[in-house]
């Protein structure tokens, strides 16, 4: 195959002659020569080893590699980039989930989808019409988005009855309620839950964490 030293030198930020990059492609068992006919070509020869060669931008991670990343120019676009940060509620919710955990529960991640029955029903709650309803729902299992998440952590509980109690498992993830003042007519809002089950009331367990 052949590949262009113009694009080699372009993406590493390097400008090498072509029996500079020659060079550094054979350091990594590529055999490569500059082409006769194109002074911007090189020619290149892949070892039947080297099945993960397919385009030369392979080649090109294979100069970067034979130059030594840490070696590479660095432009100052590059340093002045600036560090993403998380949104406040991710990071508040990213604490939570970790004093949570350190004091023994389980966290869970349950579908955001569940059943009107669920959702309404079975946690004797009369159906508000604050419920997003799904239009065309393929299954009964997954009508509305829930309202709260305890609907989760109880079908998780249910699946996992064989284990042990105690048991003490939490969520904190987004719960959906409809909201015509928006464009899109519903809104998200982060919450937590959390279930204790045992063979006594554990009113204790809770409030102990309520107060962590």
């Amino acid at each position: 195959m052949s590949t262009e030293v113009s694009y080699l030198n372009a993406c590493t930020g390097l400008d090498l002659l072509p029996n500079e990059l020659s060079s550094l492609l054979e350091r990594m068992c590529i055999f490569a020569s500059p082409s006769k006919t194109n002074k911007d070509l090189l020619d290149v020869e892949v070892p039947i080893t080297r099945s993960d060669i397919l385009h030369q931008c392979d080649l090109m991670e294979d100069v970067a590699i034979a130059h030594g990343y840490n070696r590479l120019p660095r432009p100052n676009f590059l340093r002045s980039a600036t560090v993403g940060a998380p949104l406040p509620m991710n990071k508040l919710a990213d604490i939570v989930r970790r004093e949570v955990a350190f004091a023994g529960w389980t966290e869970v991640m349950s579908l955001i989808l569940c059943s009107r029955k669920e959702n309404y029903e079975l946690l004797r709650r009369e159906e508000d019409g604050t419920a997003v309803v799904l239009a065309n729902p393929k299954t009964e299992e997954y009508q509305v988005v829930r309202t709260t998440l305890l609907p989760g952590l109880l079908k998780t509980l249910k699946e996992n009855r064989a284990m042990g109690v105690p048991v003490g498992v939490f969520e904190v993830s987004d719960v959906a309620f409809k909201d015509d003042s928006l464009e899109r007519k519903a809104r998200n809002e982060r919450r937590w839950g959390g279930v204790w089950i045992n063979k006594t009331a554990g009113f204790e367990v809770v409030h102990g964490l309520l107060d962590r």
